[in-house]
């Protein structure tokens, strides 16, 4: 049986690459509807190079918008399975 660990990063795995081809349909999607514009508009290639540009600027943005939830999530993940100890007290002895 796998363990909880196991689980956990391949589960982070799965995101991971879920973002990355969101990132890559995003760019493609907007491409697409820039070429459709260009075709309806007989614009050349200017719809595409908008849509380029829209699809990167909105795929980069939403790409670190969850790449920044799964750094938290990470974080707080390793602080509850790696608690600080707590620092002793100074004591009065080593006063000088």
């Amino acid at each position: 049986m796998p363990s909880k660990e196991s689980n956990d990063a391949t589960s982070a795995l799965w995101r991971a690459s879920g973002m990355g081809a969101e990132f890559a349909f995003g760019i493609v999607g907007m491409i697409l509807l820039g070429w459709l514009i260009d075709r309806w508009l007989d614009s050349g290639p200017v719809g595409i190079l908008v849509g380029a540009g829209l699809g990167i600027v909105g795929g980069g943005y939403n790409f670190i918008r969850q790449a920044q939830k799964m750094n938290r999530q990470a974080a707080a993940q390793y602080r509850r399975n790696n608690p600080t100890p707590t620092q002793p007290e100074a004591s009065d002895d080593n006063r000088t």
